[in-house]
C-alpha cells in the first residue's frame, strides 16, 4: 500500500507551534518566539481566509477560550488582573483559531510529525551540552536549556513523544522514545518520565496486537494487551530508584512535594470563589507557589467556567476511547501531566499542542460513526 504523501502545510504549522522551543537555546523564556510564530500564521489565515473551517468542538474550544479572556478583561479593568494576563490569554485564542482552522483533521499525522522534530533536535543539543559539562545541574538534577527548570522540558519531551506516536512513523517513534526519555530522566521529570513510558507501552501492546491476523488471534491477545498495560503500570511504581519515592524531600514522604497541601489550598480558593474565580495570574500576584495541577489550577483563577472546561476535554477523551481507542489511551497518557503539573492554558507544547491533537482526533471522530467501534486495533490518524 503506497503511504500518502506528507501534506507541507500541516507539516510546516506543526514546526511553527513547536519551533518556539528553540528559543530555549539563547533565551530563558520563548514568548518572543511564540508572538513571531503567532504573527506568521495570521498572515497565513488572512491569506486563505474563504478556506478555513472550525469543526464543532474547536469551536466550543474557542467560546471557552473567549470567556475567559472576556473575564481576565474584566478583572483587570477592576484592578484584579494584569494586562499582560490579557495580552497572555489574547495571544492564546489567536492561536488556537489559526492552527485548529488551517489544519484539517485528515491531516493529523503530518501536524504530528511536524510537532515532534524539533524538541527532538533539542533533546540531542541538550544531551551533548550534558555530556560536555556544559548544561546547568542542581544536585544531580539536569536543568533545562536556558536555566528552566526540568519539568518544563519534560512536558516539551512528552508531547514530542505523543506526537511521534500519532505520526505514524514506527521508527521515528522508537529513536524518540530513547533519546527523549534518557533527557526526562536525567531531569528527574518523574510526571513526565510516566507519560512517555505509558505512550510506549501502549504502541508496543499495541503493535504486537496488530501483528495477529485473524479476529481470533486478536480476540485472544486482548487480555494479554490489558494486563500487559497493568504490568506496565506496576513495573513503574516498583521503581523507586528513578522516581524517588523513598527520597526524605521528593519521596512519598513529602506529601508529593508538597502538592497535597497545595491542592487543598487550590481547592480552598475555589470554594471562596466559584462562580467566577480569583482571577488570571492569581498566584502571580501573590508570590505563591501554584497547586501543580491543572484542574485546580483553572478552578481557582475561574470558577465554574474551569470546571465546564475540563468537563469538555473529559468528554473528548471518553469519546476518542470508545471510537478510536488507540488514539485515545494514547492521549489519556497526558492526564499524569495534567494531575501533577500546572499548564492550565499557554503556549507551551503542552498544554497548547496537546489541545490542538485532542480536539482534531475528536472532530475526525465523525467519519467513524457510521460503523460500530470495533476491536482495539490502530486507527491511523491520517485519512
Amino acid at each position: 500500500m503506497r503511504t500518502p504523501q506528507t501534506d507541507r502545510q500541516a507539516l510546516v504549522l506543526g514546526l511553527l507551534d513547536s519551533g518556539t522551543v528553540l528559543a530555549y537555546l539563547v533565551w530563558s523564556d520563548a514568548a518572543p518566539a511564540q508572538a513571531l510564530a503567532l504573527a506568521f500564521k495570521l498572515l497565513w489565515a488572512a491569506a486563505v481566509l474563504p478556506r478555513l473551517r472550525l469543526a464543532g468542538p474547536d469551536l466550543v474550544f474557542l467560546g471557552f477560550l473567549t470567556l475567559f479572556l472576556l473575564a481576565t478583561m474584566a478583572s483587570a479593568a477592576l484592578g484584579g488582573s494584569d494586562m499582560q494576563a490579557v495580552l497572555r490569554y489574547g495571544a492564546l485564542l489567536a492561536a488556537s483559531a489559526t492552527t485548529l482552522a488551517l489544519l484539517p483533521p485528515d491531516r493529523l499525522a503530518d501536524y504530528a510529525l511536524g510537532l515532534c522534530l524539533v524538541p527532538t533536535v533539542m533533546a540531542l543539543i541538550h544531551l551533548v551540552l550534558a555530556g560536555l559539562g556544559l548544561a546547568s545541574w542542581h544536585f544531580g538534577r539536569l536543568h533545562y536549556l536556558g536555566g528552566n527548570h526540568p519539568n518544563l522540558g519534560g512536558e516539551i519531551g512528552a508531547v514530542a513523544v505523543l506526537a511521534a506516536a500519532l505520526s505514524g512513523r514506527k521508527r521515528l517513534f522508537w529513536l524518540m522514545l530513547g533519546l527523549i526519555g534518557l533527557e526526562i530522566a536525567l531531569m528527574q521529570s518523574r510526571a513526565a518520565l510516566l507519560t512517555v513510558l505509558a505512550i510506549g507501552g501502549t504502541v508496543f501492546l499495541t503493535q504486537v496486537f496488530e501483528r495477529s491476523t485473524s479476529q481470533r488471534q486478536r480476540r485472544a491477545a486482548l487480555p494479554v494487551l490489558i494486563v500487559g498495560l497493568v504490568m506496565l503500570a506496576c513495573t513503574v511504581l516498583l521503581v523507586p530508584h528513578q522516581l524517588l519515592l523513598g527520597d526524605p524531600s521528593r519521596g512519598l514522604d513529602s506529601g508529593l512535594v508538597g502538592r497535597v497541601d497545595r491542592w487543598a489550598d487550590a481547592w480552598q480558593v475555589f470554594t471562596q470563589h466559584p462562580l467566577w474565580g480569583a482571577g488570571a495570574a492569581y498566584y502571580e500576584r501573590l508570590g505563591t507557589g501554584s497547586p501543580h495541577n491543572g484542574v485546580l489550577y483553572g478552578l481557582a483563577q475561574h470558577g465554574i467556567a474551569a470546571l465546564l472546561f475540563w468537563g469538555l476535554i473529559a468528554l473528548a477523551h471518553l469519546s476518542l476511547l470508545i471510537w478510536r481507542p488507540y488514539q485515545g489511551l494514547l492521549l489519556a497518557s497526558m492526564a499524569v501531566l495534567v494531575v501533577l503539573n500546572d499548564r492550565f492554558l499557554n503556549l507551551n507544547p503542552f498544554p497548547f499542542a496537546y489541545y490542538v491533537l485532542l480536539l482534531k482526533l475528536t472532530a475526525g471522530i465523525a467519519s467513524l460513526r457510521t460503523s460500530a467501534p470495533g476491536p482495539f486495533v490502530a486507527q491511523q490518524a491520517r485519512a
